[in-house]
């Protein structure tokens, strides 16, 4: 088997353990089948990755809105700026410092 297909291979493992665990409420997975999706590479589901990120999110999963923030910002076409700031306000409020980081750099932008 060559290495692509052994990376394709394990992604489709990977996604199929954190599915189970997404659907049984676990937030860890719920970001990372978010990640999975939204880096997927032919072609991302970014609707999916919003989805499970979201999900996460509104449990209180602060990577998650970390994570939907990034999405928001660098992955939509058009970017969804103010979306992305909401989602790094709230894990900021909470001490998130990548969130933080995040908020100054939107700062520079609008």
């Amino acid at each position: 088997m060559d290495s692509v297909k052994l990376v394709e291979a394990a992604a489709d493992s990977a996604t199929g353990n954190n599915q189970r665990a997404a659907n049984a409420g676990n937030t860890v997975a719920m970001v990372n089948l978010g990640s999975l999706l939204a880096n997927r590479i032919n072609p991302p589901d970014l609707d999916g990755a919003r989805s499970w990120y979201h999900r996460a999110a509104d449990a209180g999963n602060t990577d998650a809105m970390v994570n939907l923030g990034v999405l928001l910002e660098s992955q939509f076409d058009p970017p969804k700026l103010a979306g992305a700031r909401n989602w790094y306000q709230r894990a900021a409020d909470v001490g998130h410092t990548e969130a933080m980081h995040n908020l100054g750099i939107l700062a520079g932008v609008r």
